[in-house]
């Protein structure tokens, strides 16, 4: 799936990095949170599809893709792969943080899984996730974009604890689904932890008409 969509959005997504990346060799790594509103607004498959695109520009050794979504986590189930080594084990070990990192097979660029839902866990997944700077902090340099799979921002604090780690975010909005109201109350709630938010992604857009017409529209 990841591929057909990096291959059929290839257009889309090189704007989509250009807009996040403007420089064309940037001098330190960069760290994008990729949050919603919601679930289910696309924000794994637009992560991970970004991800493709990216590997496939700048190398295998490019990209890592995070999965800090500890309560809903798909990768595994998404790209049909996974590490013994979960961000889960990461968190809790920093020694576990180098066993954690996959090679996905067929995608090109590298993958930290989530592992099992925390959702039921009695310290809860913002326990774990306070030590996520430090993760990342281990990764800078290793490669040229890190990509974090983040938990919607409603109605949990997760998003705005990996806010305080990351140099941007970037906000997946369902089209013709989510609300305005729903939409400024998120981008409020990760200005008031002093997230610098690069950008909004539309996902799902519906084309009534071919593409190739629209410029004549």
């Amino acid at each position: 799936m990841i591929k057909t969509l990096a291959s059929a959005y290839s257009d889309q997504l090189h704007k989509l990095q250009w807009g996040l990346f403007p420089e064309e060799k940037p001098a330190r790594t960069r760290v994008i949170q990729i949050t919603a509103a919601r679930f289910s607004e696309g924000v794994s498959t637009v992560t991970l599809a970004l991800a493709s695109s990216l590997a496939r520009l700048f190398g295998a050794e490019s990209t890592l893709a995070l999965e800090a979504n500890l309560r809903k986590p798909s990768f595994s189930q998404i790209l049909g792969s996974g590490s013994p080594t979960s961000m889960q084990d990461a968190l809790e070990n920093d020694e576990s943080a180098i066993t954690a990192v996959a090679r996905v097979e067929g995608f090109g660029f590298s993958v930290i899984s989530a592992g099992s839902s925390l959702a039921g866990d009695t310290q809860g997944p913002e326990f774990y996730l306070e030590r996520i700077g430090i993760l990342i902090d281990g990764f800078r340099g290793k490669f040229r974009y890190i990509l974090i799979d983040s938990p919607p921002v409603l109605p949990y604090v997760d998003s705005d604890i990996i806010a305080g780690f990351v140099d941007g975010v970037a906000i997946v909005v369902e089209a013709n689904s989510t609300r305005a109201e729903v939409l400024d109350v998120v981008i409020s709630r990760l200005k008031s932890v002093d997230a610098k938010i690069f950008g909004l992604i539309l996902n799902k857009r519906v084309l009534h008409i071919p593409k190739w017409l629209y410029k004549f529209v």
